[in-house]
């Protein structure tokens, strides 16, 4: 979006969980822009969302999400004070502690055909 769109500045996807008290799940979608151009840019927002939801996902941009996120986990497994927040918050939620450490060989299986299949449902 930032690319095709003049005006959005700090284009961010959140993907927003919990398990406890009610399970859920969100997307959330923001960026700060222009105050002219919000109407257009949310419109451009849905209509790629419409895209995806129809064309589904290319393996480009499944390979670019796997190498941004290999990367972000190596700069995470430096950071002693995201070791901090991530063994507190496995603790508090009761989870497995190597969970993290499992990231790494998740993203090798991830296939553009599932991807998809979500995608479309």
């Amino acid at each position: 979006m930032r690319k095709q769109e003049i005006g959005v500045y700090s284009p961010m996807i959140q993907v927003t969980k919990a398990k406890d008290p009610l399970g859920f799940y969100a997307l959330v979608i923001s960026f700060d822009c222009d105050p002219k151009r919000k109407d257009s840019l949310i419109l451009a927002v849905r209509e790629e969302l419409h895209k995806l939801q129809k064309e589904g996902v290319i393996q480009e941009e499944l390979d670019k999400f796997i190498s941004e996120e290999s990367r972000k986990y190596e700069l995470q497994a430096k950071s002693n004070q995201f070791w901090l927040s991530y063994l507190k918050g496995q603790w508090d939620k009761k989870e497995s502690l190597d969970q993290f450490l499992k990231y790494p060989h998740l993203l090798k299986t991830i296939h553009l055909k599932e991807i998809n299949k979500y995608c479309h449902s």
